[in-house]
C-alpha cells in the first residue's frame, strides 16, 4: 500500500459518512413535512432547497418519502441551491482548489451530486428547478 493511501481511504469514508447522515436527516425531515400536510385538502407543493444528495438505489427512506408524498397529495420541487454559486465555487467546501486541468471532471462530478434530490422530485410528481429563483417560484405556483 502506498504511503498515505490509508489516510486517503479514511478521509473518503469520513466524507461519505457525513454525506449519508445529511441525506438521512434531509429525507426524515422531508417525510415529516409531507406527513404534516396529509390533513390539508387539495394538491400541495413542497419546495426542497438543497445542494442535493447522492442517489443510492433501493433506499427505504426514498420509498417512504414517495409514499408520504402520495398520502399528502403533494409534489416535491427540488431547487438546486448550488446554482446560486459560480461554477467551481464548491471546491472551497473541501478546502482544496480545483486545478484548471481538473475543472471539467470536477464539474461533471458536481452534476451527479444531486441525483437523489432529483429522484425525489421526479418520484413525487415535482420537478428540479435551477438558476432563476423567481422563475422557479412561478413554476411551483403553476
Amino acid at each position: 500500500m502506498a504511503p498515505g493511501r490509508g489516510q486517503l481511504q479514511a478521509a473518503a469514508a469520513s466524507v461519505y459518512e457525513r454525506a449519508r447522515l445529511r441525506r438521512g436527516r434531509t429525507l426524515a425531515v422531508l417525510e415529516s413535512v409531507l406527513e404534516g400536510l396529509t390533513a390539508q385538502r387539495g394538491r400541495k407543493a413542497v419546495l426542497l432547497v438543497s445542494e442535493g444528495f447522492i442517489q443510492e438505489p433501493g433506499l427505504p427512506e426514498m420509498r417512504e418519502v414517495a409514499a408520504a408524498s402520495a398520502r399528502a397529495n403533494a409534489a416535491v420541487y427540488f431547487l438546486d441551491a448550488r446554482d446560486a454559486a459560480p461554477p467551481g465555487a464548491h471546491a472551497a467546501d473541501s478546502g482544496l482548489a480545483v486545478e484548471s486541468r481538473d475543472l471539467t471532471g470536477f464539474l461533471d462530478e458536481q452534476q451527479h451530486l444531486d441525483d437523489g434530490a432529483e429522484s425525489v422530485a421526479a418520484d413525487t410528481g415535482g420537478e428540479t428547478l435551477r438558476n432563476d429563483l423567481a422563475a422557479a417560484w412561478g413554476r411551483v405556483a403553476e
